[in-house]
C-alpha cells in the first residue's frame, strides 16, 4: 500500500509543479510590434491623404496647404484692419462634416478664444487666427489637428479627417 500511496503522491506532485521550459509565445517581439504599429499608421495616413486629395480635385475652391496638414479655402474676405490673432476671441458659425458629407457638428454662434480653446478643434483655431470677422472658409482638418485617434468619443469617430465650412462673426473686445 505505500508504494502506491507514494506513487500518486509524486504524480500529483509532477502534475503541480509547473515545466521549467518557457511555453512558446504567440506574441511577437516588442522591436516587431513596434515596427508593425508604425507600418499601420504610415498607411492610415496614406490612406488620409488620398482621402484630402481626391476632395480638394474634385472641390470647386481653392485650397491652401497650411503646411501642417490643414487645407484652408477662402470663400468671402473680408477687409479689416487688424487679423485675428492668437488669444483673441471671436464668435464663429462652423458646421463640422466627416469627408462624406454627412454633419457630424453643427454651431450657430460660438464663442471661442483663438489657439487657447481646448474645445474647438486645433484646425479651426489654426485657420482663425491671421482671418479677419466676416470672413469665411472652408477647412479640410486631418485627424491629427481635429480629434485624433480616439475621435471626442460622442459624435466625431475615431481617426476622422473632417470638412468644416466656417463663418467668422465678430471679434469680440479683450477680456482682462
Amino acid at each position: 500500500m505505500k508504494p502506491i500511496a507514494m506513487c500518486l503522491i509524486v504524480m500529483m506532485l509532477m502534475a503541480c509543479v509547473k515545466s521549467s521550459q518557457p511555453e512558446p509565445s504567440s506574441r511577437r517581439p516588442d522591436v516587431d510590434v513596434r515596427e508593425q504599429l508604425i507600418q499601420d499608421n504610415r498607411e492610415a495616413l496614406a490612406l488620409e491623404r488620398q482621402m484630402v486629395d481626391s476632395l480638394i480635385q474634385t472641390s470647386d475652391f481653392a485650397f491652401e496647404d497650411q503646411g501642417n496638414g490643414l487645407w484652408v479655402a477662402v470663400v468671402e474676405q473680408s477687409n479689416c484692419l487688424r487679423p485675428i490673432d492668437t488669444a483673441d476671441v471671436v464668435v464663429i458659425h462652423d458646421v463640422i462634416q466627416d469627408m462624406y458629407g454627412h454633419v457630424l457638428i453643427s454651431h450657430a454662434r460660438r464663442r471661442t478664444m483663438v489657439l487657447r480653446d481646448q474645445d474647438v478643434e486645433w484646425g479651426i483655431q489654426q485657420a482663425i487666427n491671421q482671418a479677419c470677422p466676416g470672413d469665411s472658409l472652408h477647412l479640410i482638418i486631418p485627424s491629427h489637428l481635429a480629434h485624433g485617434l480616439a475621435g471626442d468619443l460622442k459624435n466625431i469617430p475615431p481617426m476622422s479627417t473632417l470638412f468644416c465650412a466656417l463663418r467668422i462673426h465678430a471679434l469680440l473686445p479683450s477680456q482682462p
